[in-house]
């Protein structure tokens, strides 16, 4: 089966977070409508969190997380935070 699809390209930056083990670079999504920006979607760059978590003999995922939650409080937000 076939379905077409419409796709957008959002918008994006990148920040960085300092964590406990090191910093981790944060990709930021964005839409933007009447001027109003919106977050869709954060992602922490997944070979900064592979690499901490080698380091420092730790589960990618959870520093993966780490990541999001320090991310999100530096933003005031806990609409990304576990």
């Amino acid at each position: 089966r076939r379905l077409i699809q419409q796709r957008r390209i959002l918008p994006r930056s990148i920040q960085s977070v300092q964590t406990e083990y090191g910093e981790i670079r944060v990709k930021v999504a964005w839409t933007e409508e009447s001027g109003k920006k919106t977050i869709i979607n954060v992602q922490p760059e997944y070979e900064d969190c592979a690499s901490i978590a080698q380091q420092h003999n730790l589960p990618w995922r959870e520093v993966h997380q780490l990541a999001l939650n320090t991310w999100s409080r530096e933003q005031g937000s806990d609409r990304f935070l576990k």
